[in-house]
């Protein structure tokens, strides 16, 4: 285990040195070309932002409800809990 841990670093500290670090740099223009468009990359996504927030802003937002406290009788319905509850959870379904 350890001679082959020590073949694969071997391997790659070879790899490193045949690589050209010369072939791989940018230069100073190339790397300044590429921040600019970067920068505008980041002015049209910056932009495209201001225009969501604006569509989002102008939706109207509905007027509230009045509450409005709703009694309904349910005396002879079948229940669980006490009887004496403050709040009651009521469910109205269909079983089709």
């Amino acid at each position: 285990m350890r001679q082959r841990l020590q073949r694969v670093l071997l391997w790659l500290i070879f790899l490193t040195l045949l690589c050209n670090p010369t072939a791989v740099a940018q230069t100073d223009e190339e790397l300044l070309r590429e921040v600019e468009t970067l920068k505008e990359g980041q002015k049209t996504i910056q932009k495209e932002l201001e225009e969501i927030k604006q569509l989002l802003g102008a939706r109207r937002v509905p007027k509230e409800i009045p509450f409005k406290e709703i009694v309904i009788d349910v005396a002879d319905a079948p229940f669980k809990g006490a009887e004496a509850a403050k709040h009651a959870i009521i469910e109205f379904s269909d079983y089709q």
